[in-house]
């Protein structure tokens, strides 16, 4: 394997880490399908939580609220005004 095939094999692997669809790989590297194909299954098979996640997207996960500041002392938040809070002093 010279080294520009050897590139295209590395570039392969990396887009298909980074989710990129087999189709899309085979156009941008030029490789066969299948090689890809079967790049992608041992990719799969090294990293098997990557098949849990495979079809999901930000969209598909419910976070409710993770984004909660539990760093602010529980006096310190009721003491804070509220955001909607419309009254203002002048």
């Amino acid at each position: 394997m010279n080294k520009q095939t050897k590139a295209k094999y590395d570039l392969a692997q990396r887009m298909l880490k980074g989710h990129i669809p087999v189709s899309e790989v085979v156009l941008m590297t030029e490789l066969p399908e299948a090689e890809i194909q079967k790049l992608a299954d041992e990719l799969e098979d090294q990293n098997p939580e990557a098949k849990v996640f495979k079809n999901l997207d930000f969209t598909d996960i419910d976070v409710g609220e993770v984004l909660y500041d539990d760093s602010i002392a529980p006096d310190e938040l009721a003491n804070m005004p509220d955001e909607n809070d419309n009254d203002t002093e002048e």
